[in-house]
């Protein structure tokens, strides 16, 4: 909080967006975003979701971490049959 001769004032931090080139500057009170990859501050404008499966929610990523991801596989391989395999049989004892 601040003060000036009349009544006191609030003053918020101001940084800019990460992305290059970007000439927003953020405030603790504007649309923004930290990137799930680099946690670095953008403005909402350059949010890229990820689809991370069905359990999760989407991934909020920057352009160069978006880039970078790999897409999951989300099904399993499928699984091979198995082979009956048959077993000497046990001499009974008497």
């Amino acid at each position: 909080m601040e003060y000036d001769e009349d009544q006191g004032y609030a003053v918020l931090e101001l940084r800019p967006c990460a992305e290059e080139g970007c000439k927003i500057l953020l405030c603790s009170c504007c649309d923004q975003f930290h990137c799930d990859g680099c946690g670095q501050a953008f403005c909402i404008e350059h949010r890229i979701l990820i689809d991370s499966g069905p359990c999760c929610d989407p991934l909020a990523c920057c352009a160069v971490c978006a880039r970078e991801a790999e897409p999951l596989e989300l099904a399993p391989p499928p699984i091979a049959p198995a082979r009956e395999i048959e077993t000497p049989k046990r001499k009974e004892a008497a």
